[in-house]
């Protein structure tokens, strides 16, 4: 039996297109291992028997079950864990994560959750585990917020972990790899690493800006090629996907990070998450060869909108003019290039929504390796979008359980007074379609049914976003059917 177990809950329907590591679970186990506490990760998304292993768990009683919080599907099903954890036991329930983050004293008024992490949680859930084993007061515990005698209680923050090469290395150990896998080159196996934190950036639209302060940190190079190899030895994996949300911030890094796995002889292909425009904008043809050279595949870059008064207006730092140029320069390399995409945002016109479409178009079409899915603006608790929203009649729900229903796919659907019934369908369509009517994005589906289903949906959704058909949204309903059992 472990002495603390950690929970990943479901996270919705797009989880089923590629699944991808509990890296926020796994970086909070090392240093509980390395503290001389024993840690089992148990992840709803593959355990369909979870009930079964935390019954067996809950016989002699853990220090804490903790579950990762992320706004939206995954509440729900945290909850879900959480309370039938209650129901059979009386163990201390943590809740981790982004929302708890965002929202502590909000979630700790939930009856199923004893104590929150708030922010980055490798040190805190140690000293938590300490404090609990000993028997200690709580009150020394930086970082979080607890109940004691009905009062919700907040300690002083924990300040940011500079140095990220002091911790453990990642126990993949604890996880069955097998499950998991993040995209699909030439139908091979490949895992996820999360190689820094933050973004020192600011758009309105992200969690970064509070969760971490608009900070960056990164592992070190050598690090980070450490990492590589040992996933690559141990796993016989020869894919990595770079989950960072800024990969790029340090292009110095960027650059000795292709070198020594050049260096080294790494037989390894690489997709990066977390690429800015501007960033490219820096990159010379020298370092993009080298990426290239030390294996770089695929480079997903957020472009959100191809209005340049919403780019000013979601403090994005670019303007259409920067995305175009980088197009025309990343194209002479063979990387597939995700260009992500937000319409919806409050007081958006739709003439800006349109312009937003065909700079996607304008991208995929001079550039055969570009697909370029969309999301509906989304306010997440704490951001700045979410206080600009508010002044468009935006009311965010005022407990978890109205949380759990706030995901970016269907939140939108009876709460802002900024979007008619029409422009909600509309929206619905072009981010449906967007995923759809581009090749390029099936190396990102590793699950085989789902590349029949894309393949049979194709040339329909490619047929939409040519001639901007969105009438009759038929296929809606197969979506509205998917969401129900996320």
């Amino acid at each position: 039996m472990a002495d603390i177990i950690l929970v990943h809950p479901n996270s919705g329907v797009w989880q089923r297109m590629n699944l991808r590591l509990p890296l926020s679970l796994m970086h909070i186990a090392g240093p509980l291992e390395q503290a001389g506490f024993s840690v089992k990760i148990v992840d709803q998304r593959v355990e369909k028997r979870w009930r079964d292993i935390l019954k067996n768990e809950l016989k002699e009683k853990p220090l804490f079950i903790g579950i990762t919080s992320m706004t939206g599907t995954q509440i729900k099903h945290a909850l879900e864990v959480s309370w039938f954890v209650k129901t059979i036991s009386d163990s201390t329930v943590v809740w981790g994560g982004v929302h708890v983050s965002l929202l502590p004293e909000q979630t700790l008024h939930n009856p199923a959750i004893d104590i929150g992490i708030i922010g980055e949680g490798e040190i805190t859930a140690v000293e938590l585990a300490q404090a609990m084993a000993n028997n200690s007061s709580l009150s020394h515990v930086k970082g979080i917020v607890y109940k004691q005698n009905d009062e919700i209680i907040r300690t002083p923050a924990r300040g940011f972990l500079k140095n990220l090469d002091i911790l453990p290395p990642v126990p993949y150990h604890l996880v069955n790899t097998n499950f998991y896998n993040s995209f699909g080159y030439k139908g091979e196996k490949s895992l996820d690493i999360v190689t820094s934190k933050g973004c020192p950036f600011k758009c309105i639209f992200c969690y970064n800006t509070v969760y971490n302060q608009s900070k960056w940190r990164a592992f070190s190079a050598e690090r980070t090629v450490e990492e590589i190899e040992r996933v690559v030895k141990d796993f016989n994996i020869n894919n990595i996907y770079f989950q960072d949300d800024n990969f790029c911030a340090d292009l110095n890094r960027v650059e000795k990070i292709a070198s020594l796995i050049i260096k080294k002889r790494l037989k390894i292909k690489f997709g990066v998450m977390g690429v800015r425009v501007d960033t490219l904008n820096k990159v010379d043809d020298c370092l993009l060869k080298a990426l290239f050279d030390a294996g770089c595949i695929n480079l997903d870059v957020g472009v959100e909108s191809g209005s340049n008064r919403i780019l000013s207006f979601i403090r994005k730092g670019i303007t259409v003019d920067n995305v175009l140029e980088v197009n025309e320069r990343i194209k002479k390399f063979p990387f597939i290039i995700k260009y992500t995409f937000i319409i919806g945002f409050p007081g958006e016109k739709k003439t800006e929504i349109k312009e937003t479409i065909q700079l996607a178009k304008t991208l995929s079409s001079t550039n055969r390796r570009a697909y370029t899915p969309f999301y509906v603006a989304t306010p997440y608790p704490g951001t700045e979008l979410s206080e600009r929203a508010k002044e468009y009649g935006f009311k965010p729900p005022e407990n978890l359980e109205g949380w759990q229903s706030f995901n970016r796919d269907t939140w939108y659907l009876n709460n802002p007074s900024w979007l008619t019934k029409k422009d909600i369908n509309e929206l619905k369509m072009v981010t449906f379609i967007s995923f759809l009517w581009n090749k390029n994005i099936t190396f990102k589906i590793t699950k085989r049914l789902y590349r029949i289903l894309f393949y049979i949906y194709y040339p329909i959704a490619r047929f939409r976003m040519t001639t901007n058909f969105y009438r009759l949204p038929l296929e809606l309903r197969f979506e509205n059917i998917l969401n129900k059992f996320s």
